[in-house]
């Protein structure tokens, strides 16, 4: 199982097609036998983006706590189709200390169909914002974009406060990717981009999408900010 192969935003992914022989109550389990570690101090949300099949059974997400224990942790009923990003809080998971995901799961309701097909991709650990102030995190300070609105550029500012590996990308409120501004390993400091829109994009929203991966966590965070263009 590979969840960090793909974007929604074009190519394949991880499909997963089910079948229950039973009128409710099944269980359909897709493990990550990598069980990666989560670091709850750095995380905000943890999810994936996942494309549902209206089928009405429930989504879960499992872990291990301290390397065994399981704790199951209902994400929503599947009543959308196509893709959307599902999150939790990591407050939702038990304990005070680290965790590991393993394991996604389609469990069977009464009213569920009995077969269906998901995809997912991209499990992360998340912190979304507007254009409010973004809380300080382990290895990152708060992602800075001025002006906002604007009509010709936009920078972007945020500081590492050790190495990682980062993706800066542009992002449109549909999920279509614009344009990819920073990707690679840097070092600890102060960074600062510019994104300059060519005229073939218009006036809109737009997502500042930036991916930090901290040495030796195979999961990144993600923070997500709006900005505005008007042309």
């Amino acid at each position: 199982m590979d969840l960090i192969n793909y974007n929604p935003f074009g190519g394949g992914g991880l499909s997963d097609d089910y079948v229950f022989v039973n009128p409710s109550g099944g269980v359909c389990r897709t493990f990550d036998t990598r069980k990666p570690l989560i670091d709850r101090g750095d995380a905000k949300s943890f999810g994936m983006w996942v494309f549902g099949d209206f089928s009405y059974n429930a989504l879960e997400y499992w872990f291990y706590l301290a390397g065994s224990t399981n704790s199951i942790v209902p994400v929503d009923t599947i009543d959308w189709a196509g893709w959307e990003l599902k999150t939790i809080p990591v407050s939702a998971v038990p304990g005070n200390t680290d965790f590991n995901f393993h394991s996604i799961v389609i469990r069977q309701t009464s009213e569920g169909e009995k077969t269906g097909t998901m995809w997912f991709d991209e499990a992360s650990i998340f912190t979304i914002t507007g254009i409010e102030k973004n809380p300080e995190s382990d290895n990152i300070s708060e992602l800075t974009i001025y002006p906002n609105p604007f009509s010709a550029s936009d920078n972007i500012v945020f500081t590492l406060k050790e190495s990682a590996e980062i993706s800066l990308t542009i992002v449109s409120i549909t999920g279509i990717s614009i344009e990819s501004l920073a990707s690679g390993v840097y070092a600890p400091g102060e960074y600062k981009f510019t994104w300059t829109p060519g005229s073939q994009v218009g006036s809109g929203i737009y997502l500042i999408r930036l991916e930090v991966r901290k040495p030796g966590f195979f999961m990144p965070r993600i923070i997500t900010k709006r900005c505005i263009l008007i042309r």
